[in-house]
């Protein structure tokens, strides 16, 4: 079994500190890029010679809901060259201000099971700073349609880390998401490169850990568990896409940027509309970059996706699967830096509270 990715990239609008690729289209674009990932789907499953067995389905962007038809067409060209009838989770990552207009029983009737919502703040101050195209009162309007509408797994984005409002708006926002019972949160860092003139706007980096460490707490008393260091679920409604890369497992992504990972190794489209286009015009497979994972790349990766998860690395498992000792990856970590970021257990592997805090400082040690 294993997980795909399918990379829809339009959007009305860049917003500044989004990182993934995504452009402006027109009608015309759009509506010619179903073919395009039906040929590529094509072009694997001869590959593959025979249809991949997929457990889950996740759609993401760009803006996959910016054309409903287009979306709806690609769903079904896929599905004839995948097994998809083991599907156990499907989701589609939806901004606020296109619910409205959605036909949310048509997309249930597609498969699709479980709704992202890129909220990313519930001030309309800081909406403005992201460059979002919603406001609050959009933002309640989405989430309740597509409650009213049936949809019973719905997953909300936090951005923290802005300096426009502060703890104060970061505090107010996590205490209005947590009433309105998402059944997962995800709360990420705001990420800017040091030439984005939106850096004026990210907090210092003090300030981002108490950002982050008062967002665990606060939700984890409001019933929700954290397993995984950007991660939340209610009732145990995990992404079980997301979990899938995290313990490693085989995925395949279609679309431009997207990447794959099979029978170790890993494939990286090209991230270029029209540099996907010509491969597939030309009955090639549209990948840019291809790696194969030794033996110790694939150790180590594996123990920093793991690492990731609240519950850490099983030990023994471990072993078996990867023929390396996990606590032997840890050699290369000063010793100070271990003893407050590590716990080491005679079984298990986990970061500590503050080591899911630094992660990446403590991950740039494994890799």
């Amino acid at each position: 079994m294993a997980g795909l990715y399918i990379h829809i990239p339009f959007c009305r609008g860049r917003c500044p500190y989004c990182d993934f690729y995504s452009i402006v289209a027109d009608e015309e674009t759009m509506l010619n890029y179903p073919d395009l990932i039906s040929a590529e789907a094509e072009l694997i499953s001869i590959g593959l010679r025979g249809k991949l067995h997929i457990e889950t389905i996740y759609i993401g962007g760009g803006t996959p809901s910016i054309n409903q038809k287009v979306l709806t067409e690609i769903i079904h060209n896929v599905k004839c060259y995948f097994d998809t009838t083991e599907v156990t989770e499907f989701t589609i990552e939806v901004n606020p201000e296109d619910v409205a207009n959605l036909e949310i029983d048509a997309l249930k009737n597609t498969g699709i099971n479980r709704v992202s919502l890129g909220v990313q703040s519930l001030d309309d101050k800081q909406l403005k700073v992201l460059g979002r195209r919603t406001n609050e009162e959009t933002i309640q309007r989405a989430y309740y349609k597509l409650r009213d509408s049936g949809v019973d797994n719905v997953s909300i984005d936090l951005i923290y880390g802005l300096t426009e409002g502060g703890m104060r708006v970061w505090d107010e926002t996590l205490d209005r998401v947590a009433s309105m019972k998402p059944d997962h949160i995800s709360i990420y860092e705001l990420s800017i490169r040091e030439d984005n003139p939106m850096l004026r706007y990210k907090a210092y980096d003090d300030e981002v850990v108490t950002m982050y460490s008062h967002a665990i707490s606060k939700l984890t008393s409001a019933g929700y568990r954290h397993y995984e260091i950007s991660n939340l679920a209610l009732n145990d409604r995990f992404c079980l896409h997301n979990l899938n890369y995290w313990k490693c497992g085989e995925y395949m992504g279609l679309g431009p940027s997207a990447s794959s990972f099979l029978n170790g190794v890993r494939y990286t489209n090209y991230r270029d509309l029209d540099l996907y286009h010509h491969a597939i015009s030309r009955r090639q497979l549209p990948i840019e970059h291809t790696e194969v994972l030794n033996e110790e790349r694939r150790a180590r990766e594996a123990m920093v996706l793991a690492l990731r998860l609240v519950e850490g690395v099983d030990i023994e498992e471990f072993k078996k699967k990867y023929h390396y000792d996990a606590k032997i990856l840890l050699k290369d970590i000063p010793a100070h830096i271990k003893c407050n970021l590590i716990n080491e257990n005679y079984d298990r592997i986990s970061l500590t509270p503050m080591g899911l805090t630094l992660s990446d400082e403590l991950f740039a040690y494994l890799i």
